[in-house]
């Protein structure tokens, strides 16, 4: 006799590969994490297959969320990147919003506008 038991599929936490500083701002940011680059190199965010890069992170692990700020650069694969001013990354959805000079490309087309969902 064989049984099936069904499971909910857990999402990966987003992972902080580097930061040059983590800091704390309880009345700014309630329980988060807020990551800043150093002079070495940007902010590196992991979550299943996407890379993000940025200046400064803010990241709220509960939600498992990110708000990236600065230089922002999202490679998801090897064939599909995204920079902008601004990101917000859902780990949940794996949706993200980026806004401020935002450029997606891939290998056979350049998007290039003021706000993107993704």
């Amino acid at each position: 006799m064989a049984s099936i038991h069904g499971y909910a599929q857990q999402k990966k936490q987003i992972e902080i590969l580097y930061s040059g500083r983590v800091n704390w701002n309880e009345s700014e940011y309630p329980g988060a994490k807020i990551l800043t680059r150093d002079d070495s190199q940007q902010v590196h965010i992991l979550h299943e297959n996407i890379n993000l890069w940025c200046d400064r992170a803010i990241q709220y692990s509960n939600e498992n969320f990110i708000e990236a700020y600065g230089n922002v650069r999202m490679v998801q694969g090897d064939t599909i990147t995204m920079t902008s001013k601004y990101i917000e990354y859902s780990g949940l959805t794996q949706l993200a919003f980026a806004s401020g000079d935002v450029t997606l490309k891939d290998p056979s087309s350049t998007i290039t506008t003021d706000t993107l969902y993704f």
